[in-house]
């Protein structure tokens, strides 16, 4: 498990090592003055992977079915292979729900190395 403070549309680069699966990794989120952000009404949760960091070119959707919101934290869990699958190198990330109104929200954005 491994455990990530990340505030709304923080930067937050991430790691992976090729081929492991991603057990309980968490993001705890909060506002800018250190509160537990609510995800109340949130409808959808998508991290998506991208080659380039402008994110012109989606390479990759993980989707709702990995991830876990409850009170200010997320935690995903997804299988490599079956989810993830990519080639050593560095892509671009970004973590956003979206509320009642469908309105996407970035949670995070970053790097995303993957070793």
């Amino acid at each position: 498990m491994a455990l990530t403070k990340v505030y709304i549309g923080a930067t937050e680069n991430l790691e992976l090592y090729n081929g492991d699966d991603i057990i309980s990794f968490v993001f705890t989120v909060t506002n800018a003055d250190n509160t537990a952000y609510s995800f109340t009404g949130y409808t959808d949760i998508n991290l998506y992977i991208y080659a380039d960091k402008n994110r012109k070119m989606l390479v990759k959707t993980i989707l709702a079915a990995d991830f876990v919101i409850s009170t200010n934290t997320i935690t995903w869990s997804s299988d490599y292979s079956a989810s993830i699958a990519l080639e050593n190198g560095i892509y671009y990330y970004s973590l956003t729900y979206e509320d009642a109104t469908s309105r996407p929200i970035s949670i995070a954005v970053g790097s995303l190395r993957v070793i």
